[in-house]
């Protein structure tokens, strides 16, 4: 397993650390949390990062917006920890709970 598959499968981890849930979108799987669909990417000229969806129909639609990219130069632990702050910023149900992240 390469190095970029293992960090995406720890965002993977992240997702259903932070009680999001997996579903399958046009072929594509997308972690849900209340009115929040995301699907976490990495893009070589840019680097790690989470496309966002504000809606199930935005997502089946494939209208997903572009987070912060955090390019493979940053390390793993700052790579997780950035996803992670973002994620939760993103996230209102996240915002609201305001959870201590423990990101390995």
């Amino acid at each position: 397993m390469s190095n970029i598959d293992m960090i995406l499968t720890k965002i993977n981890k992240l997702f259903i650390d932070l009680g999001f849930s997996v579903i399958n979108i046009g072929g594509k799987r997308n972690f849900v949390m209340g009115n929040t669909y995301c699907i976490p990417q990495y893009v070589e000229a840019l680097g790690f990062l989470i496309e966002y969806a504000d809606s199930k129909e935005e997502a089946q639609k494939n209208w997903h917006e572009d987070g912060i990219s955090f390019p493979l130069s940053l390390g793993e632990k700052a790579i997780l920890e950035g996803i992670a702050t973002e994620i939760i910023d993103n996230t209102a149900d996240l915002q609201r709970r305001s959870p201590q992240l423990q990101v390995v």
